[in-house]
Parts: structure tokens; C-alpha cells; sequence
């Protein structure tokens, strides 16, 4: 039975081009375990040495080179995707912003991704997907690695990651309550050359970036509410299905507000 056991294992990793699963999530007693209270400021401080811990202990085992960031609107992956792309050289892939660079472009993919954004729906796997395996063709990517972040959002997209040629060596799961994602997005700025998300008050921007700061345009609460419950329909089939197919979990809860 343990030989079977084992063999589906391995049957599911090689279907779906994937080894390993790290799930972080942000537990509702945030950095307890640290003797700290949470705070508003530095939401991530020690979620970050973390992702890199993790990054470096499976490093050990095999080559880290593909990661991605999975979370509800405003549940960090813009913060933690940056930081874990400076420390290990990875080239980081948002989503949104490969969208919003079609848009500044004025390209008609960028037409597209504006309508859809705008009323907080997603984009069809017919385009998603042939842009994210384009991108990551590319010869940054393939020498660098990557940072995947906010992809796949559907289960169909995550079915679809091997046939694209999307592998995956770690998936980050970050969670945390829709409120306190709400309470970000009122006020989150972010950088278009960059691509990094500011807020004023809990993650202030460097002096000389803020003459460049932009909003973007499905930051306002109607669409993030749509956006939130599109995730939570979204959401679990996927984690199930990583569930299956790897092994290796950490779990943290927490929270913006302080108490």
C-alpha cells in the first residue's frame, strides 16, 4: 500500500511538471509565535526571512528557479514578490502588470485587459495563458528564473501549466482576512516602473519614487469585493489540486489591524 501510495505521488508530480509546495499564509494571531504584536507598518517583517528560509532549505534538495505567489487581492504578493526577487535574482512576473504595460503600450491586448480590469473580471485562459508561457520564454527568465505572481487564479489554469510550459518548483499560498485586504487597497499606491506596491501609512514609498506613483484603475471597494469573492470561488479547487500533487507545507495566520 505505501509503494502505491508512493508511485501516485510521483505519478501527479510528473503530470503536472510540479515538486514542491510551500504554503504561507498569515494566521489570525500574526507573529505570536515571534513575542511581537502585529502591526499595520511592517505586516511582512518576518513573513519575509521566512519565504527565504524556505527558498534555501528546499534550494538544498534541488534548484529553485520557479516560484509562485498565490493570494487574494492585496494579500502581499506585491511585497513579497520584489523582495524575494532582489535577494535570489529571480525575475519577477506579475500578472497585472505584464496587463498594464499592454495598456501604456496602447496595444490591443492592452484595450482588452483594460475592459476586463476595470469591472474586476478576469482575463479568459485563451489569453492568459499564451502570455504568461511567452513571457516566460524569454532568455531572463529561462537563465534567471521566476516569480509567478497571481497566477494561476482559475483551476482551469492551473490544469493547464504543464501543456504551457509553466513549471513550478515552490508554491506560496498567502492569506489573510478581506477586510484588512480592503483596508490596504484604499490607499495602496504602486510604482510603474517597478511594479512595487506602496501604501502612505504602512509601507511608505522612497522620497524620490513618489512623483511617479500611480493608483490603478480596479482600486476602488465595488470591484474589490468582486475580486475578493471571485477569489474565495475560485481558490480552493486550486489548493486542493496542489494539495495532491506536493508535499512540503508551512502555515501562518495574521492580519493587518492591530489589536
Amino acid at each position: 500500500m505505501e509503494n502505491v501510495q508512493v508511485w501516485t505521488m510521483r505519478h501527479w508530480q510528473s503530470e503536472l511538471n510540479m515538486t514542491w509546495l510551500c504554503f504561507i499564509s498569515l494566521i489570525p494571531t500574526p507573529f505570536r509565535y515571534f513575542g511581537s504584536k502585529r502591526s499595520l507598518k511592517r505586516p511582512f517583517r518576518y513573513l519575509d526571512n521566512s519565504c527565504c528560509s524556505c527558498c534555501e532549505s528546499i534550494d538544498k534538495e534541488q534548484q529553485v528557479k520557479r516560484i509562485v505567489l498565490i493570494g487574494k487581492p492585496c494579500s502581499g504578493k506585491g511585497t513579497q514578490a520584489p523582495l524575494l526577487s532582489s535577494r535570489y535574482g529571480f525575475v519577477h512576473l506579475s500578472t497585472g502588470q505584464i496587463l498594464r504595460e499592454e495598456m501604456n503600450k496602447n496595444t490591443s491586448l492592452g484595450a482588452l485587459a483594460a475592459q476586463y480590469m476595470k469591472q474586476g473580471d478576469m482575463l479568459p485562459d485563451s489569453i492568459m495563458l499564451p502570455l504568461i508561457s511567452s513571457r516566460i520564454a524569454q532568455q531572463d527568465c529561462q537563465n534567471k528564473g521566476y516569480i509567478l505572481d497571481g497566477f494561476p487564479r482559475t483551476i482551469s489554469q492551473a490544469l493547464k501549466m504543464s501543456s504551457h510550459h509553466i513549471g513550478v518548483d515552490i508554491v506560496f499560498l498567502l492569506q489573510r482576512s478581506d477586510e484588512d485586504a480592503i483596508e490596504w487597497m484604499r490607499e495602496r499606491l504602486y510604482d510603474p516602473l517597478t511594479g512595487i506596491l506602496y501604501h502612505p501609512t504602512y509601507y511608505p514609498p522612497p522620497p524620490d519614487s513618489i512623483p511617479f506613483l500611480q493608483r490603478r484603475i480596479d482600486d476602488n471597494e465595488i470591484v474589490m469585493r468582486k475580486r475578493l469573492f471571485q477569489f474565495h470561488q475560485s481558490c480552493l479547487p486550486i489548493i486542493q489540486l496542489f494539495q495532491v500533487s506536493f508535499c512540503h507545507f508551512m502555515q501562518w495566520w495574521g492580519s493587518y489591524m492591530e489589536e
